[in-house]
């Protein structure tokens, strides 16, 4: 098992590319995995779990093209199944303040890096949440 600081499972990163941030919150994985396992306990519970995830994974496969509504429906055919809430989770403020500090300093060292041209280019030109 690894081994992490206390607060190592939420935080805010650069990704190595520069292209984005990613936002680490194992709590949010934490939770689910223990609520589908709460569930699953419940009688009666696994037939319909079960039923649920054996679906998903008809599509969840290397190589399997489905298409992306169809496991999102999939995905919420899982978390009704196992009644789950939405993956969110509750913040002290100083872990508030904290992610901020860190999500500040990935803004600002990436538009310092664009202002100086040592990223120009690296963004692509998006439209519509895409990609171009």
């Amino acid at each position: 098992m690894n081994e992490h600081p206390k607060k190592a499972g939420l935080s805010f990163s650069l990704r190595a590319d520069g292209l984005c941030v990613v936002l680490r919150a194992d709590q949010i994985r934490h939770d689910t995995i223990t609520g589908l396992v709460r569930e699953w306990q419940e009688p009666g519970a696994q037939d319909d779990v079960e039923a649920a995830l054996e679906r998903l994974a008809g599509v969840c496969f290397p190589g399997a093209d489905a298409h992306p509504a169809e496991v999102d429906a999939l995905v919420e055919g899982v978390e009704g199944a196992a009644c789950m809430d939405y993956a969110e989770m509750e913040l002290s403020f100083a872990d508030a303040v904290r992610l901020w500090g860190q999500l500040t300093r990935i803004i600002h060292g990436h538009r310092s890096g664009l202002q100086s041209g040592s990223m120009s280019g690296a963004v692509p030109h998006q439209r519509n949440g895409e990609a171009a």
